[in-house]
């Protein structure tokens, strides 16, 4: 199974740059489901994959 439980990312926090790529999302994937991510250029779809990457480590 994976979870993903309120995933936020925040690129440059606490300057005029600050950019919130990614807002609380959740997401539950049963074991043998399969799951696609689909979205717009700076959608953070990569952004999310690679914290759940680092999460699970």
């Amino acid at each position: 199974m994976i979870e993903l439980k309120d995933i936020q990312v925040t690129f440059n926090p606490g300057t005029v740059l600050e950019n919130r790529a990614i807002r609380g999302i959740s997401l539950e994937v049963p074991e043998h489901q399969f799951l696609t991510i689909i979205g717009s250029n700076g959608a953070g779809k990569s952004t999310c994959l690679a914290r759940s990457v680092v999460r699970r480590q």
